[in-house]
């Protein structure tokens, strides 16, 4: 069953991605990933208070059964540097 997130006070350390979900790695044919899994990734440049901007929010394809929100295969540079903000995810997929 999920559980609320621990509440933290001051800045959270958010410069490394989150797990990635359940699956079974193509190479390898093992299984990999964690059940703690559903995480964003916000891609941007220097923001600048005041200013509005484009957000896509990209959900990886892997038909339900691989992949991540993590910039491994696709970066999000030529995105963020047209000014818009990136937000991939990760979610749970069909090993689950």
């Amino acid at each position: 069953d999920p559980v609320p997130a621990e509440p933290w006070s001051g800045s959270r350390d958010a410069s490394k991605y989150g797990n990635n979900s359940v699956q079974i790695n193509l190479l390898t044919n093992k299984i990999v990933g964690n059940e703690d899994c559903l995480y964003l990734n916000v891609f941007i440049k220097k923001i600048k208070p005041g200013k509005k901007r484009a957000i896509m929010v990209w959900i990886h394809g892997g038909s339900f059964s691989r992949g991540s929100g993590d910039a491994t295969m696709h970066g999000p540079d030529y995105i963020v540097q047209k000014d818009v903000v990136l937000v991939t995810l990760n979610y749970r997929l069909g090993a689950l």
